[in-house]
């Protein structure tokens, strides 16, 4: 353990006499990226053999050659760059990581040191440059940044993928928008955050959501032309905190699955945006939603699953812009759209739906009294028993 943690070693030359290292000497030396080896040892990159001396390292260079990359401090963080490889890496910060409360990424790097860092407990903010050549940020990379607040990815990111456990612990992290290029975000990125917002940017490329939402999550927002086409079964269940969802307008959304917000008490508001291509929604996919009091039921639309909204005691008002769901609507039994009307008080129908004579629906007209005015799109119908 000679060497071992020593943060800021950058480069080591192993003397031509060398007959051995001992055993985790250079372990967790996250820095060192160029290993000068004049002795006969065997060191390769990635391997723990030889005190782990070539495990972090981007480059090995035997006696009889010179290094074909370089490093550069930049703005206080540590970057290796071959202009042979085309590599330019972010591999360290440049001062103790105690010291360190804001870091700023050039947007010439293509990659991040997974180590670059974890347990910095006083960065507050990572800002990366407009431009950002940074196309991934892989697992742990940001663990244990305890006083992260801001992430900044700038304008024009070219961010794909986000690893898992990204930014695990991250416990003052309480919003963040993700780049529209991002495609990927791995499981548990977000995973003990106290994460309460995250924003997609218009366009975004993401295009199914899984397990990486934290139960901390409030607020998600899509700020249109979004490419995310499903949301998979039990994604969001029992996400107790979870308030709002805007998937934006032009959503290419197409798919909820079956228990998706299943047991979300605090869900208030569902906006599908206008435009939207969402054609079915699974069975149990907002049941027990006890605070949801209204839901537009986009055009596209033609299945609701059984118990789809079962339990929401509070979805007093329903918009539907479907032929199918305003002809399966027929009732408040949980195979009726899924039990859509069950607690229907008013409910608003396109006034092209109704006027077709190919749709009916009895509950409808027997159970509600419609008004032919006041709006130019629907027709209002509201319960018999209810005092407009």
């Amino acid at each position: 353990y000679a060497f071992a943690s020593s943060t800021t070693l950058t480069s080591i030359i192993i003397p031509e006499n060398a007959t051995s290292i001992d055993y985790s000497a250079y372990y967790k030396c996250y820095s060192l990226a160029i290993v000068h080896n004049n002795s006969s040892l065997s060191i390769s990159l990635g391997s723990s053999d030889n005190g782990h001396v070539g495990y972090y390292a981007y480059e090995i260079v035997d006696k009889e050659d010179t290094a074909k990359g370089k490093i550069e401090e930049i703005n206080g963080i540590q970057y290796y760059i071959n202009d042979v490889t085309q590599e330019f890496v972010a591999f360290a910060v440049a001062t103790d990581r105690d010291a360190v409360v804001s870091a700023t990424i050039d947007s010439r790097a293509k990659n991040l040191n997974q180590n670059i860092f974890i347990n910095c407990n006083n960065l507050k903010e990572i800002i990366f440059e407009d431009n950002s050549q940074l196309q991934t940020i892989g697992s742990y990379v940001f663990q244990y940044c305890t006083s992260l607040q801001t992430v900044d990815f700038g304008d024009n990111s070219q961010l794909q993928t986000i690893g898992d456990w990204a930014f695990y612990n991250c416990t003052n992290l309480t919003s963040i928008t993700i780049p529209s290029s991002v495609i990927s975000i791995g499981n548990s990125a977000f995973l003990g955050t106290n994460l309460q917002t995250i924003t997609f940017e218009d366009g975004s490329q993401f295009q199914s959501i899984n397990g990486f939402i934290p139960s901390s999550i409030k607020h998600i927002i899509f700020e249109g032309n979004s490419s995310l086409i499903s949301i998979s079964d039990g994604t969001f269940s029992s996400s107790v905190n979870l308030q709002t969802i805007d998937f934006g307008d032009n959503s290419q959304l197409q798919t909820i699955g079956n228990s998706a917000f299943y047991g979300c008490s605090s869900l208030t508001t569902v906006d599908f945006g206008n435009n939207s291509k969402l054609q079915s929604i699974g069975d149990w996919a907002f049941a027990d939603c006890t605070s949801l009091s209204s839901i537009t039921i986009p055009s596209k639309c033609d299945t609701i699953g059984d118990y789809a909204f079962y339990g929401c005691d509070q979805l007093t008002t329903v918009t539907i812009e479907s032929d199918d769901v305003y002809n399966a609507a027929v009732g408040v039994e949980s195979n009726h759209a899924g039990g859509l009307l069950a607690n229907a008080e008013k409910v608003y129908v396109l006034k092209t739906i109704v006027d077709n004579e190919a749709n009916s629906n009895e509950y409808l007209t027997s159970n509600f009294t419609r008004s032919e005015s006041g709006d130019e799109l629907y027709y209002i119908y509201t319960k018999s028993n209810t005092t407009t």
